[in-house]
């Protein structure tokens, strides 16, 4: 086996000629403020893999913005607790829960809770992700390794899911 030390200070494994990135220290990131979130890119196009994989970070009172994504989504609930609103209603959401949202299915998060929201957000391609409304004023996003998708679409301004 071979082992070399790739961009993130991380470990490439290679495992009959695949590489296997092993990424260490990426996740742990914390808002700047009161009314900021992070949103972690881990594993993107940009990265080099086929997945989008981001670590989301939300302080508490803050609300992401309406959005959809044409992929599937799963999001791995670490820690804190919250509500994620689709079209369909309202369901609170604590750490250890899982939540899968299929392609195109309209929702916001919002950290109801007085703690950190820590969870995993996966989708098995590019997301594809529309906003249907802007970020909350006064609110901040913190990003860490950018993907494609959050840079401008239609004319509009940069968003972040």
């Amino acid at each position: 086996m071979e082992l070399s030390v790739d961009l993130w200070h991380g470990a490439e494994v290679s495992c009959g000629g695949t590489p296997m990135p092993i990424l260490r220290g990426v996740l742990g990131k914390v808002p700047s403020g009161p009314r900021a979130r992070v949103r972690n890119f881990i594993a993107n196009k940009e990265l080099g893999t086929k997945s989008d994989v981001h670590e989301n970070v939300i302080s508490p009172g803050v609300i992401l913005p309406w959005h959809f994504h044409e992929t599937e989504e799963v999001i791995v609930v670490l820690e804190g607790n919250g509500e994620c609103r689709t079209e369909n209603g309202t369901e609170t959401y604590a750490a250890g829960d899982v939540i899968i949202l299929p392609p195109r299915v309209k929702h916001s998060l919002k950290n109801s809770g007085n703690t950190l929201i820590r969870q995993i957000c996966i989708f098995p391609d590019d997301p594809k992700t529309t906003f249907l409304e802007d970020d909350y004023p006064g609110q901040t996003v913190d990003m860490f390794n950018p993907s494609e998708w959050t840079k401008p679409s239609n004319g509009g301004p940069p968003q972040s899911a």
